[in-house]
């Protein structure tokens, strides 16, 4: 009798535990990413790396500007670059050793993506550590990098406003400031087309410049196709083009300024008239 009890009771045991773990609900795995490295490129040219939280490299950001964009793959345990995760699942973040000296910026609307600029504030040096967050914690800390902040009379910061220029003499043609209000009118014959007109754009401290073609282009679009065209774009000349003249009359202009072809900044109510 006490051999049957016994035995019931560890056939009613077993069989306790095998209806518990069966019935226990399944938690999704979490997509962890896994990488043991972090590269940083700039048009497709490594700048610098860290493998295993270790580097000998320098980031660097201008005084008072923005860097070229800087995009970011990682390495996986035979130092292999892999591409990075969704960042609608894990998402880039990093923390600055001084954040008086240098800050990140991202285009609007890629905030977390695995792209980025350093804005340089105050010359100097500090360091950064780079993360992949997912649910709140990190999948991958980088180690640290120093970064340093240098004066460089080429950088530039963000567009504010832009020029129009006629590329053959120089001649200013239409400013648009930084409020949005516009100096200066474009004007064409009818019938008849512009020499090229040049575009540089300008930042807070009026330091013109053309952003790097590599990534950015620009887009012109005429309010009425019925009295001005736009014509002489040209992947050659990112930043040029001409305007046709239609009928007589007068319309506007607006320019929009591309980042991997999606609209950075627009500049509006740039006035034609054609005569």
């Amino acid at each position: 009798m006490r051999k049957i009890l016994l035995t019931l009771t560890s056939l009613f045991l077993f069989s306790l535990f095998f209806i518990s773990c069966s019935d226990d609900p399944v938690t999704p795995q979490e997509d962890h990413f896994e990488a043991e490295g972090i590269v940083f490129l700039q048009s497709g040219i490594m700048i610098a790396e860290i493998f295993r939280g270790v580097t000998t490299d320098t980031l660097f950001a201008p005084e008072g500007a923005l860097s070229a964009g800087i995009d970011v793959k990682f390495y996986n345990s035979n130092k292999e670059m892999i591409n990075p995760p969704d960042p609608s699942k894990q998402s880039f973040a990093w923390q600055i050793d001084n954040p008086a000296l240098v800050e990140v910026w991202q285009h609007p609307g890629e905030e977390g993506g695995f792209e980025f600029h350093l804005r340089g504030l105050v010359e100097g040096i500090t360091q950064m550590e780079f993360f992949i967050m997912h649910e709140g914690h990190a999948d991958f800390r980088s180690g640290k990098i120093i970064v340093t902040v240098e004066h460089d009379t080429t950088a530039h910061g963000e567009p504010v406003g832009l020029k129009l220029y006629d590329e053959d003499t120089g001649t200013l043609l239409v400013t648009v400031k930084e409020d949005g209000s516009v100096v200066g009118t474009l004007l064409v014959g009818a019938g008849q087309t512009t020499d090229h007109i040049e575009v540089k754009f300008f930042d807070e401290n009026n330091r013109e410049f053309q952003p790097d073609a590599m990534d950015h282009s620009i887009n012109v679009i005429s309010v009425n196709t019925g009295i001005a065209l736009i014509t002489g774009l040209d992947p050659a000349e990112p930043y040029a083009f001409k305007v046709q003249g239609v009928a007589a009359g007068s319309t506007t202009l607006n320019i929009e300024l591309l980042h991997n072809s999606m609209v950075e900044k627009t500049f509006s109510n740039i006035p034609v008239i054609v005569q």
